[in-house]
Formats: C-alpha cells, sequence, structure tokens
C-alpha cells in the first residue's frame, strides 16, 4: 500500500480521535430504564446549539470543556463541533418522543440528558436550545446571546448574563436568579416567572396564565403582562426614577404598601426608565426603594 495513504489515514484517525474522543462508557439504571452514560472530551468552542424531541440540558462551569450524554440508546445523540460551534442533535429515527414512550410504556416518560461543561475561561457568543419536551438549566456562565424555547419544560438560569435574551416555553415554570441581561424578552404561555437577584435592562415579559414575580434592578423600558395571575416587582431604583403606566383590570394594585384605585402618571421627559405593568385579572404589587 501507497505510505502516503498509510499516513494520510493515521492523521485522519488521530484527528477524529482528538476532535470526538469518548473516555467513560457506563450502564446507570433510572425509573426501571436503562441508560448509556457516556463522557466526551472535546475542543474549544464558541456557541452551542441544540435540537432535541424529549431531553434534559445542562450549561455548567468545569475544568475542561466536556460533555455527558445518558441516553437509552447510544445512537439517540449526535454531536458535531466545526467552525467553533458545538451542535448537538437528539436524532428522531432513534428516539420516541415522551408522548410515544408513554403510549407504549404506560409510564412516566424520562427524557434522555445531556451536560455540557464549560471552563471559566469560556467564551460565549451564543446559546441556542430548541426542544419540544426539556428542561434548560444553565448556571454561572456569560454569554453574548441567547436563545431557549420548550414546548414543555422548565428554564432555570442562575449566575447567568447575556446581552441579549429570548426565552420561550408553553408549559413550565420560568426561574432567573443572580443573573443580568442587557436585553430580554420571555414569553410563557402556562406557568410562572420568577427572577430573583438580578439586574434586568429594556425587558418584555408576558404569560397567558401566570404569576410574574421580579426582584432586582430594573432599567430602560420595562413592559410586563399577564392575562390571568399576579404581578409582583420589587426594585432597588426609586419610584422617582420611573414613568409608570400600571393597569389592573380585575384586581388591586398595592404601591409600597398603599392600595391604589390606578396608578397612571404622566411622563415626564427626564426621566428615563419606564414601566408598563399590566395584569388582565389578577393584583399587582410594587415596592420601590426609599
Amino acid at each position: 500500500m501507497n505510505k502516503y495513504f498509510i499516513y494520510t489515514a493515521i492523521f485522519l484517525t488521530v484527528f477524529c480521535i482528538q476532535a470526538k474522543s469518548e473516555n467513560v462508557d457506563n450502564i446507570v439504571t433510572k425509573g426501571g430504564k436503562t441508560f448509556i452514560s457516556s463522557y466526551y472530551d472535546t475542543e474549544v468552542f464558541k456557541s452551542i446549539e441544540i435540537k432535541g424531541t424529549s431531553i434534559d440540558v445542562e450549561i455548567l462551569p468545569a475544568e475542561s470543556y466536556k460533555i455527558h450524554t445518558k441516553v437509552m440508546d447510544k445512537r439517540n445523540i449526535d454531536w458535531t463541533l466545526a467552525d467553533g460551534k458545538l451542535v448537538i442533535t437528539q436524532l428522531p429515527q432513534y428516539h420516541m418522543d415522551c408522548k410515544s414512550k408513554m403510549r407504549a410504556t404506560h409510564r412516566k416518560c424520562i427524557n434522555d440528558e445531556i451536560k455540557i461543561f464549560v471552563p471559566t475561561s469560556f467564551t460565549c457568543q451564543q446559546i441556542t436550545s430548541t426542544l419540544t419536551s426539556g428542561d434548560i438549566e444553565i448556571k454561572g456562565i456569560a454569554c453574548k446571546e441567547f436563545y431557549a424555547k420548550t414546548e414543555s419544560g422548565d428554564i432555570d438560569l442562575e449566575r447567568f448574563s447575556a446581552v441579549r435574551g429570548d426565552i420561550f416555553s408553553i408549559n413550565g415554570e420560568i426561574s432567573i436568579e443572580d443573573s443580568s441581561f442587557d436585553m430580554l424578552k420571555a414569553f410563557l404561555s402556562s406557568g410562572d416567572i420568577k427572577v430573583e437577584r438580578s439586574v434586568l435592562n429594556d425587558v418584555d415579559i408576558n404569560t397567558i396564565s401566570g404569576g410574574i414575580k421580579i426582584k432586582g434592578e430594573v432599567k430602560g423600558i420595562a413592559k410586563i403582562e399577564t392575562k390571568t395571575g399576579n404581578i409582583e416587582l420589587r426594585t432597588s431604583l426609586k419610584e422617582s426614577e420611573y414613568n409608570k403606566i400600571i393597569t389592573a383590570k380585575k384586581g388591586e394594585i398595592t404601591v409600597n404598601s398603599f392600595a391604589l384605585k390606578s396608578y397612571n402618571e404622566s411622563k415626564k421627559p427626564d426621566v428615563a426608565n419606564e414601566l408598563n405593568i399590566l395584569s388582565a385579572n389578577g393584583n399587582i404589587k410594587l415596592r420601590f426603594a426609599e
């Protein structure tokens, strides 16, 4: 055989192992089901894209770049890394969605799981996660752009920061703690949105059925709405630092423990921040800094 082809084959084999090396493969049992647990080391990446039918996702800080998958069939998950972008895909031909599994097994659906570990030096350009069913959890990460969509599942962000965030869920809970966004849009059809100890700029938060609770620093233009549910906002800014349009069509408005029938003011041109809060059927409670 030609030496050139031998050297080429060896080089390609070594390159593939370095780019996608499998370290550990264990068998675990959960909920009466057998899963294959695998760890992979990866090269450096700056963007993450995840697409799946029924999968729980976690992105966590660690000492190095690593992927941990826990699946019923190893063919369920495929991942590639090219041009600094990690793409993870749950393959439908090897995976039944949750509804199909429940019909077939008459048991509670258990999602596949994937964890992505990144070092503190991680320079994140974009995180995109699009799921039919599954939870999304991110801790201790900063990213330029963040997009998350799940039809059924919770979204949990802790010690997370982004220049721009877009969050969409049909059925679940959205929880944001100790985080910051320069711009945030969040929509939830059914469920509660809770923001704790966070800094928000230019926010648009909307639920159809569920409550909204925000505690932290809210600046810029804040639009907060729910059709059915209570809204509670506790901000570190003073009342005089906002223009305010507050409407509770079928409910009460409370400002710093004082009950009001309405709370709409003439716009002050020298005030940069604005609160536009609406509850069609629920109470609104506001607490400003003294």
